[in-house]
């Protein structure tokens, strides 16, 4: 089975929002990021990453991340984009990567959102052939990295058996064979410091291999990428493995993380409210654990549900925002409110007739494109108040 997932190329933006849509600069300055850290130290190394065009930011969350509009709109504000950051093995459907281009061959996906397994990756995704020889290949976007672009390439694996491996074939034709050295145990390969020349591509010499993702990076630069997975709500993250993470998150050094959960928390009848604490807890303590990161939890906007054919807002979501935002306080860390930019910026119901909207919890790819531009300057405005 082949499959060639979704790619939007570059050029059909090549703008950000506000270069195309100029009236919409005013509403983009309406963004406010709740500062509850007073770390005076964290937002000066903001400043002076935003100041030398090196910020890296990584968005882990739901669907409002997986169609990498908002980090689309980042790139194109910040420019400078040198790396990929980390990208999960394969995209499922109908998610997609703006920056990298995959087509796979005879592998299938594990998905955290199906099988309860403790040992995914950050993102919740592995990718495992169905039978020997099956491939992926890897192809930068060309259209903001060039031709044959080469990165330094990080590569995560397990084994079921041993002497299962990979061989990797990159544009120069340069092999290299990856044999895991343990059984059932994750391990990262590093092929070296801006060695590989892409396009890439990963053949599995055996079924009994599975692969957790990539780290595509290269010089000094911006490094914006989005994590996200449709439908999961904030505590599937435990069906991730910990440790993993920890050194996952080391090999780009992400210096803002968004937390972007909470629309599908809002879909079911019941909320507990400590639960969701001690999952946020959890979480905020493992992504700030080898960083000194600013961590930012970016509330959903309007969760509004169909009923009867009519759109009506979840009766959970005022209770979730109120969480998010007691969570952000108790752990003083940072909050930006999705639906508090909505509303400032003329509400739900406008944000539909423009078309910035859809009628359920969902932005369209211009909506999502503004929230990032009134994120960043949100950023820029708390950052730059410190000499």
């Amino acid at each position: 089975m082949k499959i060639a997932l979704i790619f939007i190329p570059f050029l059909l933006y090549s703008q950000t929002l506000i270069d195309k849509f100029p009236e919409y600069k005013p509403l983009s300055k309406m963004g406010i990021i709740e500062d509850y850290s007073n770390n005076k130290n964290t937002l000066k190394e903001i400043k002076d990453s935003i100041d030398n065009k090196t910020l890296k930011i990584l968005m882990i969350g739901d669907s409002h991340i997986a169609g990498d509009f908002m980090g689309y709109e980042l790139r194109e504000i910040l420019g400078d984009i040198n790396s990929i950051g980390l990208v999960l093995p394969l995209m499922p459907q109908s998610h997609q990567n703006l920056l990298l281009h995959y087509t796979s061959n005879d592998f299938e996906i594990l998905d955290s959102r199906n099988e309860k397994r403790d040992d995914y990756p950050l993102g919740g995704i592995i990718a495992r052939p169905t039978q020997p020889n099956a491939s992926i290949s890897l192809m930068p976007n060309e259209s903001i990295f060039g031709k044959q672009k080469k990165f330094s390439f990080t590569l995560l694996v397990k084994s079921a058996k041993k002497y299962s491996s990979l061989m990797l074939v990159d544009s120069n034709l340069t092999r290299y064979i990856i044999m895991p050295q343990e059984i059932n145990k994750w391990e990262f390969w590093d092929l070296g410091n801006l060695n590989i020349s892409f396009p890439l591509t990963i053949k599995a010499l055996d079924e009994n291999i599975m692969i957790g993702g990539y780290s595509i990076n290269n010089k000094d630069g911006n490094v914006i990428q989005s994590i996200g997975i449709n439908g999961i709500r904030s505590d599937f993250w435990r069906r991730w493995n910990r440790e993993i993470i920890k050194e996952q998150l080391e090999n780009t050094d992400y210096n803002v993380i968004l937390l972007c959960f909470g629309s599908n928390e809002a879909m079911y009848d019941k909320y507990n409210v400590e639960y969701y604490k001690d999952v946020y807890k959890d979480l905020i303590n493992l992504v700030s654990q080898n960083h000194h990161a600013m961590i930012i939890i970016m509330a959903p906007p309007d969760v509004r549900i169909n009923k009867k054919g009519e759109y009506e807002i979840s009766p959970l979501f005022d209770d979730i925002k109120h969480n998010l935002r007691e969570i952000a306080r108790e752990n003083k860390i940072y909050l930006f409110d999705m639906s508090d930019f909505i509303a400032k910026t003329g509400g739900k119901d406008e944000w539909i007739e423009k078309k910035l909207s859809k009628k359920d919890v969902h932005l369209t790819p211009s909506g999502y494109r503004l929230m990032a531009s009134g994120f960043y300057n949100a950023l820029k405005e708390l950052s730059h108040k410190i000499p």
